[in-house]
């Protein structure tokens, strides 16, 4: 400490010192207050007691009021006195931090503002570092500086600058003499923007979501073609924002923080298996069809028939061919007019001058139902 402040010090201390001992002469003018006299000889006879109500001898009176007197001008010396050294003191260290205040390691005495903001932010290098995102794809670095950690310098430097300046008169006299002997140490405090780390992790969490893909079939020209589905990946950033935000504000956290990050799979609304299943009933719709009548034969290529089949979603997790009936009864129509035979209704058979002399059978029809 400087040859200054200890001189300083001193002087407080002295007219502390001085207020006590005017305290303590009050109390020695109460030593030098006159004995009573001696009481008389006794005489054997019992001394009469004073009547009822009677007040006490005035010399007894005014010994108290002399002492409760004196006592009450040695404290208000004290109070004065303390008063005097408080406003001197204060003075001396106007706008700056009084002597005994430390931040950690860091002695700010005698600092104003200014001085112990910047000696804060050098001796706690908060704002070094990164936190590091522990992915399955890999490490992802956020710079500190990205959500604003740092020292509290100026949370710090206000209770520094408060410290030692509380109270009545008297208490902060002792108050801020212990300091000065003893000393006041204000722990380190951390600060960051927790709306900024939430967003630069949810941000980089962003990076690592993946939607599912479903499987999928449709009819080619040559058959079914499919494909097969992928499973995606969801990352929740609230129990990565959670333990990050734990470490960043332990000032005792290293300069590189590390976080690991979870996945959730995320399965696709259709899978393998139902496409599989839709792929072989759709293989036995799609054989060339041949149709037989007597001896006649129609075959419908199974190129035809793929024309004919799609594939809906039941929305249950499964896939169904659908086959458009409309282009079966459009192919069809050359097959109706060979199987078509027109019917014949029965009839009477007459003679040239129309008398009726027989009758003709009718004979059944057919055609095909489409």
């Amino acid at each position: 400490m400087s040859a200054g402040l200890l001189a300083q010090r001193h002087d407080a201390l002295s007219i502390g010192t001085g207020a006590l001992s005017l305290c303590c002469g009050a109390m020695d003018d109460i030593g030098s207050i006159p004995a009573p006299p001696a009481p008389p000889p006794e005489t054997g006879m019992p001394e009469p007691a004073p009547p009822a109500g009677a007040e006490a001898p005035k010399g007894r009176r005014s010994r108290r009021r002399r002492f409760a007197a004196a006592f009450v001008l040695g404290l208000a010396a004290v109070v004065a006195a303390s008063g005097v050294g408080v406003a001197a003191w204060d003075a001396a260290y106007d706008a700056r931090v009084l002597p005994g205040v430390r931040a950690g390691s860091v002695d700010l005495s005698g600092m104003d503002r200014a001085t112990a903001t910047r000696a804060l932010s050098a001796a706690f290098a908060f704002d070094q570092g990164e936190l590091i995102l522990r992915t399955p794809d890999g490490d992802m670095a956020v710079p500190f500086a990205a959500f604003g950690r740092r020292v509290d310098a100026d949370g710090m430097v206000a209770d520094a600058l408060e410290a030692g300046r509380n109270g009545t008169m008297l208490e902060r006299a002792i108050g801020e003499v212990r300091q000065a002997i003893d000393g006041t140490v204000l722990e380190p405090r951390v600060i960051l923007d927790e709306a900024a780390l939430g967003g630069v992790i949810s941000a980089v969490l962003a990076s690592l979501e993946r939607a599912p893909v479903d499987a999928s079939i449709r009819m080619g020209p040559e058959g079914p073609l499919t494909s097969t589905a992928a499973r995606g990946r969801t990352a929740d950033p609230a129990p990565v924002v959670a333990a990050a935000l734990d470490a960043a504000r332990d000032v005792a956290a290293p300069s590189r923080i590390v976080v690991q990050v979870a996945v959730t799979p995320v399965e696709p609304t259709l899978g393998d298996g139902a496409v599989g299943v839709a792929l072989v009933r759709s293989q036995r719709l799609v054989r060339d069809v041949v149709m037989v009548y007597g001896k006649k034969t129609w075959t419908i290529p199974a190129a035809t028939l793929r024309s004919w089949v799609t594939f809906a979603d039941t929305g249950r997790g499964s896939v169904r061919p659908v086959v458009d009936t409309a282009q079966i009864a459009a192919t069809l129509v050359g097959v109706s007019k060979g199987v078509r035979k027109p019917a014949a209704n029965a009839s009477f058979l007459k003679s040239r001058n129309g008398k009726v002399i027989g009758a003709i059978a009718g004979k059944d029809g057919r055609q095909l139902n489409v």
